[in-house]
């Protein structure tokens, strides 16, 4: 089956969000977060959206990965600019078969 790595379109959103929910549903603690942290950071001054992806397997969203700018704070100098990704996920049946690492490589 075809995999395409994609800019997320605005109507992909509540997909991307339920796969993420997906992806994190009891992983860490009990339920996640992750879904709405992607939610709240669409809107957030430092949200890259050229950097939100999604990866598709066939025609259905199996995956994404978003970035956002952040500093690197030093005591001993200037805070460094910097952009950091989170989350990056993966539908469960889908994990453990390289579709993370090819977002990650893709989006760098």
């Amino acid at each position: 089956m075809l995999i395409t790595i994609r800019r997320e379109a605005e109507q992909d959103y509540f997909t991307a969000e339920n796969c993420c929910r997906n992806a994190f549903w009891n992983v860490y603690t009990q339920g996640c977060y992750e879904h709405f942290l992607i939610h709240s950071m669409r809107t957030h001054k430092d949200f890259i959206p050229e950097l939100s992806f999604v990866l598709e397997y066939g025609k259905k969203i199996i995956g994404g990965i978003f970035y956002t700018r952040s500093n690197i704070i030093r005591s001993d100098s200037p805070s460094v600019p910097a952009i950091t990704f989170a989350p990056v996920f993966i539908e469960p049946k889908f994990q453990r078969q390289g579709f993370g690492k090819k977002l990650i490589l893709h989006s760098i």
